[in-house]
C-alpha cells in the first residue's frame, strides 16, 4: 500500500529489555535494531503478551484498557495497523455488500420538525410524516438501526400531534425530551446509540466488540443526550419569547459546539488510556 509519509513505530519489550523499530515506507519495512530514528508510535509491552494479542488470545483494547500496555506518540497509528499489516479481512468476500448506518437518516427527520415546528405547525406536521414514510425505501441502500425505527414512530407520532393542533410549545419539548431520553437509555445496553454510527469509521461491526471504542461512546452518547435534555427545558421559554419561530436557529448552536468536542474527545481519550 501506498503511504502519504513513513511511519515509524517503536516496539519496546520490557520483560527481555528489548528495542524494534518497524519503519513503514511506501513500498516496504525496514526492520531496525539499532540506529534508531525519532518514533512516530511506541507500544511498550511484554513479549509474551504481544504474542498473545497477536495470535489473537487477548482482546488488545481489553489488555490496554487493563493498562497491561502503552502506546505514547500518534494513537491513530494504532488504528490503522490493520491496513499497515494487511490482517484485515477483504470485503470481497462479503456477500452481499454489508450496508452502512447513518445518522443523517435518524437526524433529519428530527431537524424538520425542530425547524418547521415553531414556524408552522401544519406545515411541520405534513413535513414529518412524509419524511417519516421515505425512510422505509432507504433501506436498500442503508442500514436501519432500532434507534432509527424509533425515530420513524415517535416523529410520525408528533407530526400528526401538529396536524391536530396541539400546542407547539408541548409538542417542541416534547421532541427534545424524547431525543434526549433516547440517547441517554442507551447507554444501559450494551451498545450506545453512537457506536451504531461511528462503527462505520472504525472496521464496521468487528469494533462493537472493542470495549475501549464502546466506552468512548457511552460517555459521548450520554453527553449529547444531557445537552438535549436541557435543550428540552430552555426550548419552553424559547417558544413563550417573542424569539419562538427562531427556536430551531437557537438550539442548533449548543450541538455545533458539542460536535466539535465530539470530535476532539474521540481522539482524546483513546490516547490518554493507550498512555496508561
Amino acid at each position: 500500500q501506498s503511504y502519504i509519509k513513513d511511519i515509524v513505530i517503536e516496539m519496546y519489550f520490557d520483560d527481555i529489555d528489548k528495542t524494534y523499530q518497524l519503519c513503514l515506507g511506501k513500498e516496504k519495512c525496514i526492520v531496525k535494531t539499532d540506529n534508531f530514528t525519532p518514533y512516530d508510535t511506541r507500544i511498550e509491552t511484554t513479549f509474551d503478551l504481544w504474542l498473545q494479542m497477536s495470535g489473537g488470545k487477548v482482546n488488545g483494547a481489553e489488555a490496554m484498557m487493563k493498562k497491561r500496555y502503552k502506546v505514547l506518540g500518534d494513537f491513530n497509528t494504532m488504528l490503522k495497523m490493520d491496513d499497515y499489516f494487511g490482517t484485515k479481512k477483504s470485503i470481497t468476500k462479503i456477500e452481499p455488500r454489508q450496508k452502512r448506518t447513518s445518522m443523517s437518516i435518524l437526524l433529519f427527520q428530527w431537524i424538520t420538525i425542530w425547524v418547521l415546528l415553531p414556524i408552522n405547525q401544519i406545515w411541520s406536521g405534513i413535513a414529518g410524516v412524509i419524511i417519516c414514510s421515505v425512510v422505509p425505501l432507504l433501506t436498500y441502500k442503508f442500514k436501519l438501526i432500532i434507534y432509527d425505527k424509533i425515530t420513524i414512530v415517535a416523529v410520525s407520532a408528533l407530526s400528526v400531534f401538529a396536524l391536530l393542533g396541539i400546542n407547539s410549545t408541548l409538542l417542541i419539548c416534547l421532541s427534545y425530551l424524547i431525543f434526549g431520553l433516547m440517547w441517554v437509555l442507551s447507554c444501559t445496553t450494551k451498545t450506545p446509540l453512537t457506536a451504531y454510527y461511528s462503527s462505520n469509521n472504525y472496521n464496521g461491526d468487528e469494533s462493537l466488540t472493542n470495549p475501549l471504542f464502546i466506552k468512548t461512546n457511552k460517555i459521548l452518547t450520554i453527553a449529547w443526550g444531557v445537552l438535549y435534555l436541557i435543550i428540552a427545558f430552555y426550548s419552553y421559554f424559547l417558544m413563550e419569547s417573542i424569539l419562538s419561530k427562531y427556536t430551531g436557529l437557537i438550539n442548533s448552536f449548543a450541538p455545533v459546539l458539542m460536535g466539535l468536542f465530539t470530535a476532539w474527545f474521540a481522539k482524546w481519550y483513546p490516547a490518554k488510556i493507550a498512555r496508561g
